[in-house]
Parts: structure tokens; C-alpha cells; sequence
């Protein structure tokens, strides 16, 4: 697989990070969902991976290949897709979340998916609250930016 449209985009990036500090680097996901076929096409950046939960009760941590933007001059960056099915929930995250610290012990992936898993059926509306409130309870004091994201194509089809 070659650069695609989304990764193409984020080639952009590279211009702003040369721009800054010779030592900083950006990381970044970019997704379209087509709310009609259900494919999510994403190009992730050297961000933390997207976590769906299917409606099965099963739980899949989405691909990443990408490094973080500002690091090799000339790297291509490649899409990926994922079909998403009406009660099927995608989440996606900052690495604060992750990273939430109690002393030396991270809060992890492994955390949150279990934390997406045992959510069950709750609306994606209440996911980042839920999943915030876990972090807080782990971390007690956040070191870092935390953003949550949790959406449908069932609350896409309401909001249309």
C-alpha cells in the first residue's frame, strides 16, 4: 500500500513541526466515517490506536503503522480502514488517557479496552465520561491532556 488521501494530508504536517522547535513532533489521527457504508478510513500518526467495540460485545484495538509527524522528512503515511456496523462504538483517545500515572504504575491500553469491554451497552454519549471518571479513580491528579471520543452510526443516523 502506497500514501493515500488521508496520509497525504498529514505530509502537510511536516512543514509546521520544522517550523517550531528542531525537536518537536506531532501526533495526530485524521478519520472520515461514511455514515452510509460504515467504512472508517483513518490515518493515525503515531496516536494512540482507536479501540471499537462491536456490538457483539467483542472488542478490536485498530491498526496504527505510522510514526509520529516530524521525525523522518520523507515519511509516507498509510490509511487504513475499518468497517463500523450500527451498534458498534468507536472510541478514540489522547495519549494522556493511557499515560494517567499512579506512582510508577501506567493506566495502559490494556485498561482501557477492558474499561470499553465491560461498558456493554452504554449509549457513546456516556462513554468519555465513564472512561474519565475510571482514569481519575486510577490517576487521582492528570499529568497530561486527556480527550475522549466515543461515537456510532446509530447516534449519526439520530442526528441526521
Amino acid at each position: 500500500r502506497g500514501e493515500t488521501i488521508l496520509g497525504g494530508k498529514l505530509q502537510n504536517y511536516w512543514d509546521l513541526t520544522k517550523a517550531s522547535a528542531a525537536s518537536m513532533f506531532v501526533t495526530v489521527c485524521f478519520g472520515v466515517l461514511d455514515k452510509q457504508s460504515g467504512v472508517f478510513t483513518y490515518c493515525s500518526a503515531g496516536h494512540p490506536p482507536g479501540i471499537l467495540r462491536r456490538r457483539s460485545g467483542k472488542t478490536k484495538v485498530l491498526e496504527t503503522k505510522n510514526p509520529v509527524i516530524g521525525v523522518f522528512p520523507d515519511q509516507k503515511f498509510i490509511d487504513d480502514t475499518e468497517g463500523i456496523e450500527p451498534g458498534d462504538v468507536l472510541v478514540l483517545y489522547t495519549d494522556g488517557v493511557i499515560e494517567a500515572r499512579r506512582q510508577k504504575e501506567l493506566l495502559g491500553e490494556g485498561r482501557l479496552v477492558q474499561m470499553v469491554k465491560d461498558m456493554g451497552s452504554r449509549q457513546p454519549n456516556e462513554i468519555p465520561r465513564l472512561i474519565l471518571d475510571e482514569v481519575l479513580r486510577f490517576s487521582k491528579v492528570l499529568a497530561d491532556d486527556v480527550g475522549i471520543l466515543a461515537l456510532s452510526l446509530d447516534r449519526l443516523e439520530e442526528a441526521a
